[in-house]
């Protein structure tokens, strides 16, 4: 209904219309009845428009239309009273010509009208019949034959328009569905639409955490099967380390045996005795070999006991100031007052040696050693992607004493930390290291029922964590459940 208010002043040709008519008889009716009559026109026509200009200015909602149509009708059938009244205004004029001339403008003004409200019949209808018949009346009451036919030829127009008017309406009514139905179609395919994209963004981003699962899956397998294949190298290596050792440690102990007979029995020369003397330090620095071989392969004699750990760590702190020299500055930290493990404490202290010494190697130019012990339970879950028994199974979590060694060296690089608890493997240079250290306390740890952990980079030190078991119940545990899969067993 909106095109009915549209464009207000195109309402000012009734005025028009009416001075046109008010010209043409001003000579020949009452200057008053024609003045009257134009001002009712003027006074109507003016308050459509107003009514025109303020539908614009305020934009009423839809559910508002029905009072402001009410309006719109009423102005419209006000101007269609208006028009009527004119034939009455002629009716003292005895021309025929000033009838058919009234006729003529009044049809005019009703196809005008027609054209404005045809989207609203009820106000097109009441123009025309308030409008029109008066006309048609005025002219059949004359009586005359070509004013009966005049006033027959506006009832048929009359008649004509109204149903051409009906026709218009009922196309338009149509369109209107017709746009009505169109917009809810565009609306819900705008809505599937939406939705379509939608679903496929969701099932996009739902492929991409599936391809991002399966790639970490992928990547945890390849780390898990990398994580086997050296468990299952370090087992071989183990299994046959052990064996040589075992064999050759026996060969010693034969040589060493002799050698210390043979000196007994030599009674003269000094450079047999001296001979005799380098026979029994090579085959002692054999056997010193050889234990470090058991102990990778855990096939060492362990003597295992409560042990508080602060105080045996304690008790080295001389040893190492003296071992390592005084570029090296050495910081304990005891984060736990008490601090127990269930240990072999002369292995330990090997252990803790070997790593201080490992420390010094890479601080050529000095540098910080730190000390630090806990206990408490650890989940080693959260660690598998970083550098936790890169050569070592899965780790059992549980209670543990936690002794980690932290140095500011050289550090070691990616690719080389998944070698370093190898035996006779060392990143020193050449002459410089035997490759056993590391191994050693891989053996030990691992024979002891804990786990060892180490974490490097290049140029910003390395960490080593030792966690060793706090009772000889949960060490059981652990060597009893490592044995049992063969391959952990030996790792």
């Amino acid at each position: 209904m909106e095109p009915l208010f549209l464009a207000p002043f195109r309402l000012l040709g009734h005025v028009f219309n009416a001075a046109l008519v008010i010209l043409i008889l001003w000579g020949e009716l009452p200057k008053g009845l024609l003045l009257g009559w134009l001002g009712a026109t003027a006074i109507v026509t003016a308050a459509r428009m107003a009514l025109c200009m303020a539908y614009a200015r305020r934009n009423p909602a839809p559910e508002d239309m029905g009072r402001w149509v009410t309006l719109f009708f009423a102005g419209t059938l006000a101007a269609g009273v208006v028009w009527g009244a004119s034939s009455f205004v002629v009716w003292l004029h005895p021309s025929l010509v000033a009838h058919a001339f009234v006729a003529f403008v009044v049809g005019g003004t009703t196809a005008a009208v027609a054209m404005i409200t045809y989207a609203h019949l009820p106000s097109l209808q009441a123009f025309l019949l308030f409008g029109g018949v008066p006309v048609a009346a005025n002219l059949m009451l004359k009586g005359e034959g070509i004013n009966m036919a005049m006033g027959a030829m506006v009832l048929l127009f009359i008649v004509l328009a109204m149903g051409y008017s009906r026709r218009a309406n009922l196309i338009l009514h149509r369109s209107l569905v017709l746009k009505e139905i169109n917009q809810t179609l565009v609306g819900e395919l705008s809505l599937a639409r939406d939705s379509l994209e939608r679903r496929v963004r969701e099932r996009t981003a739902e492929l991409d955490r599936t391809n991002a699962n399966l790639m970490a899956e992928m990547e945890a397998r390849r780390e898990t099967e990398d994580r086997l294949h050296q468990a299952q190298k370090m087992e071989a290596v183990g299994q046959l380390t052990g064996g040589i050792a075992h064999d050759f440690n026996n060969l010693l102990a034969v040589i060493q045996g002799n050698a210390e007979l043979l000196i007994e029995r030599v009674d003269g020369g000094r450079d047999s005795k001296r001979a005799v003397d380098a026979i029994i330090r090579a085959s002692q620095r054999g056997a010193e070999l050889t234990r470090q071989l058991l102990a990778f392969s855990r096939k060492q004699t362990l003597r295992p006991r409560k042990v508080q750990v602060n105080e045996l760590i304690g008790s080295m702190i001389g040893l190492l100031e003296r071992t390592l020299g005084p570029g090296i500055g050495i910081r304990f930290i005891p984060q736990d007052t008490e601090c127990f493990a269930h240990v072999d404490p002369g292995q330990l202290e090997n252990a803790i040696l070997n790593l201080a010494i490992n420390a010094r190697d890479a601080m050529p130019d000095g540098g910080q050693l730190t000390i630090a012990s806990a206990s408490g339970t650890y989940d080693f879950t959260a660690k598998l992607a970083r550098n936790l028994a890169k050569a070592e199974e899965l780790p059992r979590c549980g209670r543990y004493a936690l002794v980690a060694v932290r140095d500011t060296g050289t550090g070691i690089a990616e690719e080389a930390l998944t070698k370093v608890w190898e035996p006779f493997f060392t990143t020193k240079g050449p002459g410089k290291g035997s490759g056993l250290g590391l191994s050693m306390v891989y053996g030990f740890i691992k024979q002891s029922g804990g786990h060892v952990e180490i974490d490097s980079a290049v140029g910003e030190g390395t960490t080593v964590r030792l966690y060793l078991p706090i009772t000889a119940r949960e060490a059981e545990d652990v060597v009893d459940e490592g044995a049992q899969s063969g391959v952990e067993a030996g790792a």
